[in-house]
């Protein structure tokens, strides 16, 4: 997918969310579920997206970053805000910062699914990153067991990482990025499904910002 990137330029984002990052909740498992967020879950539907200003857009995108910080299990908050990014990147992610950036351009003109995609793309990083920590410091003698062949890919790649304004075909084959656009797709898909029977369960009728049972 054009623009989606690892690295960009990292900075204070401009539109920030008024919903607080966290990490996994060890004490309240099911705090950041997807089933304990489908009010804002439900927002993911393009007659209710559109009606949506910038910032609730990002407090919906906010959310749904802690429901997959939830999902994968990661023990640091990770932040999504909306920012001017530089021509064709559409998302970035820095693992410093523990950081989303998403093109305000986008979140404002695109697809709901397209920047949803987007947002799932680079949490995904996230998740790769401290998969390739954990294959750093494992002892040598069990880092070829079939458990760890995704991590020591992207602990190689993490160290050698192909920028797309050098080299875009290589960057676009890296098992960073193929793995995690997969994860996309998938997680798309996923949301649009429960929210699909969401309705259908509760015989809901949606109608701009508000929910009616």
């Amino acid at each position: 997918m054009v623009g989606i990137g690892w690295n960009g330029y990292f900075g204070t984002g401009l539109v920030t969310s008024s919903v607080e990052a966290e990490a996994l909740h060890q004490d309240i498992k099911d705090k950041d579920t997807m089933e304990a967020n489908m009010n804002t879950v439900l927002k993911l539907q393009p007659a209710v997206w559109e009606d949506l200003n910038t910032r609730e857009r990002i407090d919906v995108l906010q959310t749904v970053c802690n429901v997959e910080t939830h999902y994968l299990g990661l023990n640091d908050p990770v932040t999504a805000q909306g920012d001017n990014l530089s021509p064709y990147t559409l998302g970035v992610y820095s693992d410093a910062q523990k950081l989303i950036r998403i093109s305000l351009d986008y979140i404002e003109n695109d697809p709901v699914e397209e920047v949803l995609s987007t947002l799932l793309h680079e949490i995904h990083h996230s998740y790769e990153h401290r998969l390739a920590d954990v294959v750093d410091n494992i002892l040598p003698e069990y880092r070829d067991l079939r458990l760890f062949k995704d991590a020591t890919h992207y602990s190689q790649e993490v160290d050698d990482y192909i920028n797309p304004r050098e080299d875009y075909y290589g960057y676009m084959t890296q098992r960073l990025e193929m793995d995690s656009e997969k994860y996309a797709e998938l997680g798309v898909r996923e949301y649009y499904a429960r929210i699909e029977t969401w309705i259908e369960e509760h015989e809901t009728e949606v109608t701009g910002n508000y929910t009616y049972n």
